[in-house]
Parts: C-alpha cells; structure tokens; sequence
C-alpha cells in the first residue's frame, strides 16, 4: 500500500531531479550543439562549394571573354578600317554606275573591272592578313565583308579566299536571323546555328553580323558577317576536369542555353541549383551544377564529427551528475535531520552543518536561526509585559474627541451669552477644524469642502489680527465647487500668505482666492500690477480636457526669485504650529504624486508689490 507514496517521494527527491536536470541538460545542450553545428557545417559548406564553383566559372569566363574579344575586335577593325571602307564604297558607287541611263562603251567597261579587280585583290590581300593574325582562323571559320546588295564581298575560310559577285551573300541575308543581328545596336547572338553557305556540314556555328557604315558618311555601305566555331566554348570546358555529377552550361544570346558533353554543346534547360557567372560580353553566361556526391562525403565526414562531440557533451553530463550528487544531496539529508531536531524544540548549535560552501552557509544561517527563535521567545515574555504597560498609558493618555468638541461648543455658547461673538466665532471655527482633521481621511475632496476649511481657518487668523486682514473670494463658475482638490492645499497657502507676505509689511493687508477653469493651452499672463492683462495660446503636451486655475494672490511684501525657489523646494515653511507639518512644497508634491507631474504649484511675485501662488489642476468633479 506504501509503494505508491514511497515512488512519488523519490520522484520529487532532490537526487531524482539532479539525475533528471543534469542528464536532460547534458542531452539538450548536445542535440543543440548537435543541431546548430549541422546547420552551419551545411550552409558553410554549400557556400564554399558555391563560391569555389563560383571561382571555376570566373576563371573560365576570363578564357572565354580572351576569346569572343579576339573576335569582335576583328570584326570591329573590319567595320572602321580605311582600306575596306574604300573597296565597299567604290564597289557600291560602280553598282549604281552600272544602273545609269547612258550605257558604258566597251573601253570604259573593260578599264571600270580592271580597277575593281586590282582594288579587290589588295583589299583582300590586307583584309586576309589581319584575319590570319593572332591565331583568328582556330575559332573563326568563315569572314565576309560584303556590300549591302550582295554583289560584292570578300571571304576567306581556313587561309583560302573566294571573291564573287554572286550566290554566298545571298544565303547568308535569307537567314531568319540576318536582319535581327544586322539592326542591333551591340553585338548580339542568337545561339548554335547550321551554317547558311555550308549546308553539308553537322558542325554548327554561332553566327555573328555588324554593319559597316561609309567612313564619309552615316550610310552603311556594307557589312560584316563571321561564324564562330563551338570550338571557342568547348576548348575552354576541354580543359576543366568536371566530377562525375557535375555539369556546366552556357547561355548564348537570349533564351539559347547548352551543356558542355563529351566534347559537344547539346541544348537544353538549366536546372535548379545551379551557379551562374555573366561574362564580360553579356550575352555569354556560364552556369555550373556543383557536384552533390563530393559535398556528400564532406558532409558524412562532418556529421561523424558532430557525432563524437554529442557523444563527449553525455559523458560529461554523467560525469557532472555523479559530483553533483556527493556535492549536493549528502548536504541536504544532514540539514533536513537539523530542521527535524529544531522542529523537535532542540535548537543546539549544530558545527558539522556548516561545511566551506553555499550549503554550509544556510547550515550557519539555521544555527542562527535556531538561536535566534530561542532568544525571540524569550523575549516574547517580555514583549507581552511591555505591551500591557503601554496600553495602560495609552488610556491614560487618550482625551475623548466628543468630550472636546462639548467643550468648545460649552465655550462658544457661554461667549453668546455674555456678548463675545469673536470668542464664539473663533470657537464654532476651531471646533469645525478638529472634527475635520480628527475624523476625515480624504487624499482628495470637493472644492467647496475645502474652501469650509479654508474660511474657518482665516476666522481664527482675522480675530488673531484684529481684523487688519481680508480675504475675498473671486470664483467664476458656482459649479467649479464640485472640482476636485488636495484635501488641506489651500489652508497652507493662505496661512504663506498671512505670516510671509502680510505680516512683515507691518499694516493692513488684502488676500484675493480666485478660482477659474480655462482649456489646455491657454495661458494667462500677469502683467506687473498683477492684473490679467491678454491671453496667449502655448503647446501642451497633456491631455485633452479642461484645466481648474485657482490663484492666490496678496499685496503683502512680494518674493526674490530666491525666496521662490526656496520656498518651492521646501526650504521655508509655514510659521503655524497648528499646520506646521504642512507646507508649501508639500502641497506642490502632493498634487504631483495625486494628479500627475505636469500639474502643480508655481509662484509669481514682485518684491514689495505682489505675489500670486497658482494652482494648476486637472478640472474633473468630485463624486461626492
């Protein structure tokens, strides 16, 4: 019946959690490790075997970009170079001879293909050096620089040279692609094609045509058209040790892309996956398949790794967990044998709790412990002793609040009979302000609550100065009574008023409370007289709603801006002791703490004139 609890005990034993945490720590920080490693060993790895793919198409691409410029410059110096702008110009100028109404004799005839044919021989003989220079007839099969109408062109193939008035031209200007290579503004390609004037031959070509415009004018005179051999991309690829389940490609022109394989460019679509490299000539790009079996054996190799290392974490785990236990749970059964015996009501002090460890120092902090609840109950004897004593004088010292207030109200009614009405008055006033302060216990009251406080105050404060002072009260709105204020902020204000502004002018003095509402972001100015002279609007930057204004204003002897100061940090207080425990910067904190730090106090005073103390307070109505 016992097994049930007894596992449940040992499952929520310290020893059954150490075991648990280490292990399950040991196991998470490895599977983590484990995790983290295999991503960045991955992604690491994909990256560099991108990037070195990246590298081998960069250094293939250089080859091949050495390759096509050595082509299109040629083709360049064919449609700039003077001699054959000169033998296209005068063939296309005698093309159109040939057409005049007048016929030519038969001397004029004779000397007109003479000259032509001595100016084509020497064309071609300067035009046939410059292709066979450089090594150009490895990758460039054929040249042909002809006039627009066909008639007219020079060619050389492999060293040989054809010149003829008709049937090559007129092949290559029948291809689909012609027109197309002829109008760009760059050179252009438009991929492997079958040859236009060597129509027995499977060797496909890349084509390649440029216009030739007259060196006297914009017209084009004639034009440029070259085959390329396959052989300018696959001598390059020939010469790139591919792995087994790598491929390149190449893209030729727009939409024109072919693998490299077994020494011939076979068309097709790129696969996903691939890196690709753009080369200098833009219409040549090269893309590589990264071989995936080589990453895979790196990748094996890197996870065995990953392996071990998991493997190491557990071990020390195990071994952490067994150190744990001789460090930890040993302790732990010595100080709960402590904490039976205290419970027991044995509190010796115990010195074999309290080892050189964290451990050992809640063993000392049980001995004093222990010590502690023994001294304690003794002292409870004592304790209880005292506090019979106190109770005894705190009911001698008690004065009942009712027996006070009869006998003020005793005073008063015996100042009515014998005709001292100031004595009566100040004793109704006196007696309010007790009941007031013994029995309130408002943070915030309404206004009108606290103007009651206010004028029984100053009741006192008028017979106290023979009626040499006065206050008058100047409230704009009735309903501005149901606002909520500070319970005792305005007594010691007025009580400032009296005792450090009144009073040192030595003569009669005149205290104003106005009380008004105003909108944020009005602010009123007050000129040097003290009257309201203009409004102006400011930023705010509280919230939306009204704004309750009450200022308290004497013509006593003024402030210095040091007095302000001082008076607002709480270096001078009022003089009553009656409320000496109240004062200005009091009132101003307590606002702050109740409504909020952009509501307050502030003064505005000038010496031997005037001070204004001015409230400023969120204008919302008292729940009564």
């Amino acid at each position: 019946m016992k097994k049930g609890p007894d596992i449940n005990k040992r499952l929520s034993s310290i020893r059954f959690q150490i075991v648990v945490y280490s292990m399950g720590f040991a196991i998470l920080i490895s599977l983590m490790i484990t995790a983290i490693s295999f991503l960045y060993i991955r992604d690491n790895l994909r990256r560099n075997v991108r990037q070195t793919a990246m590298s081998s198409l960069q250094l293939l691409g250089s080859e091949m970009d050495k390759s096509l410029d050595n082509a299109t410059n040629f083709a360049l110096w064919t449609t700039i170079d003077s001699t054959i702008n000169t033998y296209l110009n005068r063939m296309t100028a005698g093309s159109a001879v040939s057409y005049r109404n007048e016929p030519l004799t038969t001397e004029e005839l004779q000397e007109k293909n003479r000259v032509e044919r001595r100016l084509a021989l020497s064309t071609w003989e300067h035009f046939n050096d410059e292709y066979n220079a450089m090594g150009r007839t490895r990758h460039i099969q054929r040249v042909l620089v002809s006039t627009m109408d066909g008639r007219h062109y020079l060619q050389s193939i492999k060293n040989a040279a054809i010149t003829s008035s008709t049937g090559v031209t007129g092949k290559i200007m029948s291809t689909n692609y012609f027109y197309q290579l002829l109008d760009a503004d760059d050179f252009q390609y438009s991929g492997l094609k079958q040859s236009p004037v060597n129509t027995h031959s499977e060797d496909s070509i890349i084509p390649m045509v440029r216009p030739i415009q007259s060196s006297s004018s914009s017209a084009i005179v004639g034009f440029v058209y070259m085959e390329l051999s396959p052989s300018i991309i696959t001598s390059i690829f020939s010469d790139y040790r591919l792995e087994k389940d790598e491929r390149v490609f190449v893209s030729i022109g727009e939409g024109h892309i072919y693998e490299y394989k077994d020494g011939k460019l076979m068309e097709c679509t790129v696969p996903d996956g691939t890196v690709s490299y753009r080369l200098k000539n833009k219409a040549f790009s090269l893309y590589l398949l990264p071989s995936q079996r080589s990453m895979n054996i790196r990748m094996n190799f890197y996870i065995a790794v990953i392996g071990l290392m998991g493997f190491f974490i557990i071990c020390i785990g195990m071994l952490l967990w067994y150190r744990m236990n001789h460090v930890i749970t040993v302790p732990i059964t010595r100080l709960l044998r402590k904490l039976d015996r205290i419970g027991k009501g044995d509190f010796t002090r115990d010195e074999s709790i309290e080892w050189d460890s964290e451990l050992g120092a809640i063993g000392a902090g049980i001995n004093t412990l222990s010590l502690n609840v023994q001294n304690l109950m003794d002292k409870k004897v004592q304790d209880e002793k005292k506090k019979q004593e106190l109770e005894y004088q705190i009911l001698q010292s008690q004065i009942n609040p009712h027996f006070l207030y009869n006998t003020l109200n005793t005073i008063k009614w015996m100042a009515t009979i014998q005709g001292s009405d100031g004595i009566a008055d100040m004793s109704t006033a006196l007696s309010r302000l007790l009941r007031n302060i013994s029995k309130s216990k408002e943070n915030v009251i309404s206004l009108e609550k606290e103007l009651q406080l206010v004028k029984d105050y100053f009741t006192i404060m008028k017979y106290r100065y023979g009626g040499t002072i006065e206050l008058e009260y100047d409230i704009k709105d009735e309903t501005l009574l149901k606002a909520s204020v500070n319970r005792f902020s305005l007594q010691p204000i007025i009580e400032n008023a009296i005792f450090h502004g009144i009073e040192p002018k030595g003569g009669a003095g005149k205290i104003v409370l106005s009380v008004y509402c105003r909108e944020r972001g009005a602010v009123k100015e007050i000129d040097a007289l003290g009257s309201e002279s203009h409004e102006r609007e400011a930023s705010d930057t509280v919230s939306e709603g009204k704004l309750l204004i009450i200022e308290v204003r004497d013509n006593g002897v003024g402030m210095t801006q040091e007095q302000i100061e001082k008076t607002l940090s709480g270096e001078l207080e009022g003089a009553d002791d009656f409320f000496r425990h109240i004062g200005v910067a009091n009132v101003s904190q307590r606002i702050k703490y109740t409504f909020g730090e952009e509501y307050g106090l502030s003064i505005i005073s000038e010496v031997s004139k005037y001070t204004i103390m001015r409230f400023t307070l969120p204008y919302v109505i008292k729940d009564e």
